[in-house]
Formats: C-alpha cells, sequence, structure tokens
C-alpha cells in the first residue's frame, strides 16, 4: 500500500496540471505545509549526524522520522496510534 505522500506524487504525476481550488497539487502542497516543522527538524538531524557522526545524533534522528513515518512510511505498517 503506497504513503500518503506516494499517493499523491502518483495523482500529481497523472495530472501534472494547475488545478482550480483543489486536486493533488492543492493536497501536496498542504501536507508539505503542515509538516514543515517536522521536515526542518529531520533537516536538521540529518546535517547534525552527517556532520559530526556518531555525536549522539540518532535519536533526534529517529524522532524526526517518526514524525513523518505517517506521511511518508508504509501505513499498512504504521504502528497503532495510541
Amino acid at each position: 500500500m503506497p504513503s500518503l505522500y506516494e499517493d499523491l506524487a502518483r495523482k500529481l504525476s497523472a495530472n501534472p496540471g494547475p488545478s482550480r481550488g483543489g486536486g493533488p497539487r492543492f493536497d501536496i502542497s498542504v501536507l508539505l505545509f503542515n509538516s514543515r516543522g517536522a521536515l526542518n527538524e529531520l533537516w536538521l538531524a540529518a546535517d547534525r549526524h552527517v556532520r559530526v557522526p556518531n555525536s549522539g545524533s540518532t535519536a533526534a534522528l529517529r524522532e524526526a522520522v517518526e514524525a513523518l513515518r505517517p506521511l511518508f512510511g508504509d501505513p499498512s505498517r504504521q504502528p497503532p496510534s495510541p
């Protein structure tokens, strides 16, 4: 089963033109906009991990990945929500 992002990217690829008032282009922009904080945390953690390996940044990287898992991970393999 594709992730939410993969599903939207597939729809966008099938219909790449601009759409007014919705469609996959709008949906993917909202998805990424709403995830901007988590995406920034992922970037910062990955950057720390690459610049200073074994600096203890693995935990931050893991947290950032887990925050984005509902969007980019395989939904059939998601842990149940509390």
